[in-house]
């Protein structure tokens, strides 16, 4: 089992360095793609001032000295903008669906924040501990199948980040739903994201902070924002995604 879970691991971050990958492709894609357009316009004010000045010399003389038409950009301009909008629409769609396949992978994982690391700490030792929290604090019969611990930054570490995985999803949302059992304690349960559903979240934050500082009930499921009006939770809409 923890070499299955190793596996997991493993090709989580992989899966996590190709959408980077992508992210920055579809970046650049967009950049060149605004560049264009705004050498097109360049091109197009170009041509427009070229006839005025033109029609405006013709009128002075009492002659009609208009010079034919330029041509408009070249179709290849054309061709270059719609190849570009195909590759970013091509990037777009290899991220949307790398993020769909890293859904899957963690839909049985949780992230534990606070969590703090004991001295001589072990993965068995640490996947106790976890179960002990399950079983204590929360008040489930549900064990999980592995803990990991993040140290790869400071951050993580000052955070005490511990990814846990369970054996099904009904058993991670059976020990969400206890999650309010925390509540005045330092240590946090959240959904473990994507790169993408993590984006997300963060645009959403100010937002979230806003809502709490002028006493709205919100939710957090996954990346999204849900904010309660009357006797429900309706989700807040963050423009843009």
């Amino acid at each position: 089992m923890a070499e299955l879970a190793a596996d997991l691991d493993a090709k989580l971050e992989l899966q996590a360095a190709r959408i980077q990958h992508l992210e920055r492709d579809c970046d650049q894609m967009l950049e060149d793609y605004t560049a264009v357009q705004e050498r097109v316009k360049q091109l197009e004010e170009r041509l427009e001032s070229s006839q005025t000045c033109s029609t405006s010399a013709a009128e002075s003389d009492g002659q009609d000295r208009r010079l034919p038409s330029p041509a408009a950009p070249s179709g290849q301009w054309e061709q270059v903008l719609s190849r570009v909008s195909r590759l970013t629409d091509c990037k777009i769609q290899d991220q949307d669906l790398a993020d769909q396949e890293a859904r899957k992978k963690k839909e049985v994982n949780a992230v534990l924040r606070n969590f703090e690391q004991e001295e001589g700490e072990t993965p068995d030792s640490l996947k106790e501990k976890v179960d002990t929290l399950l079983a204590g604090k929360l008040d489930t019969a549900i064990t999980c199948v592995s803990a990991k611990r993040l140290q790869k930054g400071r951050s993580d570490a000052a955070q005490g980040i511990v990814i846990v995985q369970f054996e099904k999803k009904q058993h991670k949302i059976a020990v969400f739903k206890a999650r309010g059992k925390l509540a005045g304690t330092t240590i946090g349960l959240d959904d473990d994201l994507t790169i993408l559903q993590q984006q997300r979240k963060n645009a959403a934050w100010p937002a979230f902070k806003d809502f709490r500082s002028r006493g709205v009930k919100t939710q957090w499921r996954a990346e999204k924002l849900f904010v309660k009006e009357g006797e429900h939770f309706v989700e807040h809409k963050v423009l843009n995604l």
